[in-house]
């Protein structure tokens, strides 16, 4: 399993309760969302500020920019998925529709689709029955997340 794959259950579960009598202060605390930063591979000062900013993972633009982030999962996006995760990545971002389906194939890897919310509603409900890890939204138009944005998402 992926370090994000477990990040993201994690987070979505959150933390066991304690058994017993033990007082609520042991509990570890886990957020609800995660902070994935997304960092130009050209910029190495942008690597350095995800990897000392605590983010749970990095999104990057080619793999040969991730040593600057120390440690941090990060993912790899690309026009179309690959066969195979480029080296030393955790998972990767693909966004075109045009992916052939073998390229999704694998248990061993986490695949992450980048959509948009503006998709057709039916367009939306087929995306559940594809086989990726996880969808990403980005949201170009926003300035801070509203309500009204998190509507759109839950839609």
């Amino acid at each position: 399993m992926s370090e994000l794959i477990d990040k993201l259950e994690r987070a979505s579960k959150g933390a066991a309760q304690p058994l017993g009598f033990r007082g609520a202060a042991s509990r570890e605390r886990i957020a609800p969302i995660l902070l994935i930063a997304a960092v130009d591979s050209g910029d190495p000062g942008q690597a350095e500020a995800a990897a000392q900013g605590g983010v749970d993972a990095a999104i990057i633009d080619a793999a040969d920019g991730a040593a600057a982030l120390d440690g941090v999962a990060f993912g790899v996006r690309l026009d179309v998925a690959q066969a195979a995760d480029p080296d030393g990545a955790d998972f990767q971002v693909f966004a075109s529709d045009d992916t052939p389906l073998a390229a999704l194939a694998g248990d061993d890897r986490t695949i992450v689709m980048d959509v948009s919310p503006d998709l057709d509603d039916h367009l939306l409900r087929a995306l559940d029955s594809l086989p990726v890890d996880a969808f990403l939204v980005r949201l170009h138009d926003a300035d801070g997340l509203t309500v009204r944005q998190l509507m759109r998402l839950g839609r």
